[in-house]
């Protein structure tokens, strides 16, 4: 059953990113698209303005930490899921990620692993 779960919840993150490292400011959803925008047509070595359609993009959802803890991740989510891992598997080909002289890390949005409860045999996905 949990991996049912799992799996359903991963499906409804198929088109999402995950980017840590970007600093946070009082960015507004639009100026933080805007941002996203330079940074993945940076990595497709497309032009800064050129369109990428959002379905949205926010940071992850927790409370803002104390100035010196490290930034919350943003995710994103695409509309095109081709566009998702074209991006993915050109960042993967980069020696590095940086934005404004931050280093950054791309991921794929997946959640986390069920925790395994007492007398559980949870094997990983299959």
């Amino acid at each position: 059953m949990a991996l049912h779960i799992e799996d359903l919840d991963n499906r409804g993150r198929r088109n999402n990113l995950r980017l840590r490292g970007l600093p946070e400011t009082e960015d507004s959803p639009q100026q933080l698209q805007e941002i996203l925008l330079e940074i993945l047509n940076e990595i497709l070595g497309r032009d800064h303005q050129a369109p990428i359609e959002f379905v949205r993009a926010h940071r992850a959802l927790r409370p803002k930490g104390a100035p010196d803890s490290p930034p919350r991740d943003v995710i994103c989510c695409l509309a095109n899921f081709a566009l998702k891992e074209t991006i993915l598997k050109q960042a993967r080909g980069r020696r590095s990620l940086t934005y404004r002289n931050q280093d950054l890390q791309l991921f794929p949005d997946l959640s986390a692993p069920p925790a395994p409860g007492p007398g559980s045999t949870y094997l990983g996905p299959h």
